[in-house]
C-alpha cells in the first residue's frame, strides 16, 4: 500500500470510527482517569479497537501506535491513532470534541488529521 491507498483506507476508516464515535457521543459515556490522570471513555477504546482492526487487516505488516492501547507491531509504517480529541468535553456530552484522527509518521512524514 502507499500514496491514495493508505488515504483511502485513512478517510474510509475515519468515516467508521467518527460513526460509532457519534453514536457514543449520543448515548453518553462517562470518563474514567488513567494512570497518567487524564480522562478515558469505553468511546476512546472501542474507536481504537476499530482504527486497529481495519489497518491491520489492510497493512498486517504495519505498526500501530494508539493512546489508549499503545503500541502494536514494529515497522517503518506506523499508523498513529488518536481515538477521540477532547475526552473530557466528549464525557460531558459537549460539543468541544474532534472526531477520529489518524496520522502515517515517518518514512513518509504525512499525516491525515480529522
Amino acid at each position: 500500500m502507499g500514496g491514495a491507498d493508505d488515504l483511502r483506507l485513512a478517510l474510509d476508516t475515519s468515516d467508521l470510527a467518527a460513526d460509532l464515535a457519534l453514536a457514543y457521543f449520543e448515548s453518553g459515556v462517562s470518563a474514567t482517569l488513567k494512570a497518567d490522570g487524564t480522562p478515558v471513555t469505553e468511546a476512546d477504546r472501542a474507536v481504537e479497537r476499530l482504527f486497529r482492526e481495519m489497518l491491520s487487516a489492510a497493512g498486517p505488516g504495519d505498526g500501530l501506535l494508539g493512546e489508549e492501547l499503545g503500541q502494536l507491531g514494529e515497522s517503518d509504517r506506523v499508523w498513529i491513532i488518536d481515538p477521540v480529541d477532547g475526552t473530557s468535553f466528549f464525557s460531558r456530552r459537549d460539543p468541544n470534541w474532534r472526531g477520529p484522527r489518524t496520522g502515517k509518521p515517518p518514512p513518509a512524514r504525512r499525516a491525515c488529521s480529522w
